[in-house]
């Protein structure tokens, strides 16, 4: 007999093996920088670029979330066009 599994636990399986995949690209991009030869004084720098990442991931998933429950995708758009539109004026600046 098949177990039937439902649409949360396979988005919350999802999200599990995503999260498990970027784990395991960061601990394989420390493993490179330290086999390359590290300066030990930026290690706490880092560390806190690491964390500091993870919080931000972590809250703007929640943010995306929040704005997809309440279905406010219409404003988020306006968001993308200004930071799509910063960006490309940034790159033609160089």
């Amino acid at each position: 007999m098949e177990k039937k599994t439902n649409k949360s636990h396979l988005h919350i399986r999802a999200l599990c093996e995503g999260a498990l995949m970027v784990a395991l690209a960061q601990i394989l991009s420390f493993i490179k920088l330290f086999s390359s030869g590290v300066n030990w004084s930026y290690v706490p720098a880092y560390l806190i670029g690491t964390a500091v990442a993870l919080v931000t991931g972590v809250l703007s998933i929640g943010a995306l979330q929040l704005i997809a429950k309440k279905g406010a995708f219409g404003k988020f758009r306006y968001y993308c066009w200004g930071a799509g539109l910063v960006t490309l004026i940034l790159s033609l600046i160089k």
